[in-house]
């Protein structure tokens, strides 16, 4: 005859909602660097990660990193378990001594950032190429402050590109005072890498002069193989 044998099973109290066993043991908390606090990595991205991740007893928390370059250091410098940030600085970081060996790339990318240039409705030039064909003048470009994702990539961009580098002169600065720099045409564009819900986007889409007309203009950028190479 065959011997029975009762199996422990477990109680309803130890599943959650969704059916899934829940940890015995207290939640492991990890602190997630992801930039600005208000922004897109911060607000959105880390929650959604941290609803999954609480299914196996971690407890992201966003934190507050500021610019990229010191988001993408938070891990080499113990400050954060992890962090969400560019490809881009990254790739500029992880070239430092303090982080040689000391992180892991996981997972997929997330969502693309789109570079742009935001410049004078009216301005001579349609794409980033044509700021080379500038005659001899060297075209004003603000790119954010020291160690923004603005700064980083458009200083691969102009590496990326020695006839680009020789006709643009960068200026750092908020990006506001930017905007209203090229509005009232002391320098010729302000250079920015936003996601699409940025709200950077919609403030340049909807201003208008006092005839009703667009202020400024988006450039798009399209870089070519070499920025990858360099990148």
């Amino acid at each position: 005859h065959r011997d029975l044998h009762s199996f422990p099973t477990r109680r309803s109290s130890d599943l959650d909602d969704q059916g899934h066993a829940r940890p015995d043991y207290a939640p492991i908390t990890l602190r997630v660097a992801c930039g600005g606090i208000l922004k897109a990595a911060c607000v959105k991205v880390v929650p959604r990660i941290a609803a999954r991740a609480g299914k196996s007893g971690l407890d992201l928390k966003a934190v507050g990193s500021g610019r990229t370059f010191d988001t993408a250091a938070a891990v080499c410098d113990g400050e954060a378990a992890a962090t969400i940030v560019q490809s881009d600085a990254l790739a500029l970081v992880g070239r430092q001594p303090s982080c040689l060996g000391r992180y892991d790339v996981v997972g997929r990318p997330l969502y693309p950032y789109y570079a742009f240039l935001v410049a004078k409705a009216d301005a001579p030039f349609r794409q980033l190429e044509d700021l080379a064909a500038s005659n001899g003048r060297r075209r004003l470009i603000m790119a954010g402050a020291e160690g923004t994702g603005g700064q980083i990539t458009i200083g691969y961009l102009l590496r990326s590109d020695p006839a680009l580098q020789r006709a643009v002169t960068l200026m750092i600065g908020d990006l506001d005072f930017g905007l209203s720099k090229v509005a009232d045409g002391s320098i010729d564009a302000v250079f920015a890498v936003e996601s699409l819900d940025s709200d950077v986007i919609d403030r340049v889409r909807l201003k208008r002069d006092a005839s009703g007309k667009s202020t400024y203009r988006f450039i798009d950028i399209r870089p070519g193989p070499e920025f990858f190479r360099i990148g």
